[in-house]
C-alpha cells in the first residue's frame, strides 16, 4: 500500500498517537464509504463547516461525542479531550486503514474540496439501507441539499 501521508501530516495531531488525517479518513470511510467519493466529500464538508463554526479542528469535530455514529464506541464516555482512550481510537483507525478506500479518503482530505453541501453542518440518511426517521435536529435546521442517500442542512445552534 502506498503511503501518501506527507512528512508534515505525520505530525499534525488533535490527539497524540493518531494524526488528524487518520481521524478524518477513518470518519469518511466509517460514515460514507458506500456513498463513494461524493458522499465522502460531503462528510468532509460537514466536518469542515462545523469546525469553522465552532472554531475547532476538523479532527476535534470528527471525534466530538455523539456527532458521528461510527466513533460512538470510542467517544461515549468523553467529556473533554483528556478523556479519550487512544487505544480505542487507534483500533478503529487501524481497521479503516485496511479499507480499499483508505488512500482515496486521504487524497480527498489533502485536496481540500469545494463545499458541495451548500454550507451544511448536519446530515442524516433519509433513504437507503441506513435510513432513519428525520432526527429532532431537523426541526430547527435549514435544508440545503440531498446527496446520495442523505439530506444535508444547516443548524444555527449546534
Amino acid at each position: 500500500m502506498e503511503n501518501i501521508l506527507s512528512f508534515n501530516t505525520l505530525f499534525e495531531s488533535y490527539l497524540n498517537g493518531v494524526t488528524d488525517h487518520e481521524v478524518l479518513a477513518t470518519t469518511l470511510i466509517g460514515e460514507a464509504d458506500a456513498e463513494g467519493d461524493k458522499g465522502m466529500t460531503a462528510v468532509l464538508n460537514v466536518i469542515r463547516n462545523r469546525s469553522i463554526k465552532k472554531n475547532t479542528t476538523k479532527a476535534g469535530e470528527a471525534l466530538r461525542p455523539y456527532r458521528f455514529s461510527m466513533w460512538n464506541s470510542a467517544t461515549k464516555n468523553v467529556s473533554n479531550k483528556s478523556d479519550y482512550t487512544i487505544a480505542d481510537i487507534k483500533k478503529i483507525v487501524d481497521e479503516a486503514k485496511k479499507h480499499p478506500k483508505w488512500n482515496t479518503a486521504i487524497k480527498l482530505i489533502k485536496s481540500d474540496p469545494a463545499d458541495i453541501t451548500k454550507g451544511s453542518n448536519a446530515y442524516y440518511a433519509f433513504q437507503g439501507p441506513n435510513k432513519i426517521q428525520a432526527p429532532n435536529f431537523t426541526k430547527s435546521w435549514v435544508f440545503k441539499t440531498n446527496i446520495g442517500n442523505h439530506k444535508f442542512g444547516y443548524i444555527e445552534k449546534l
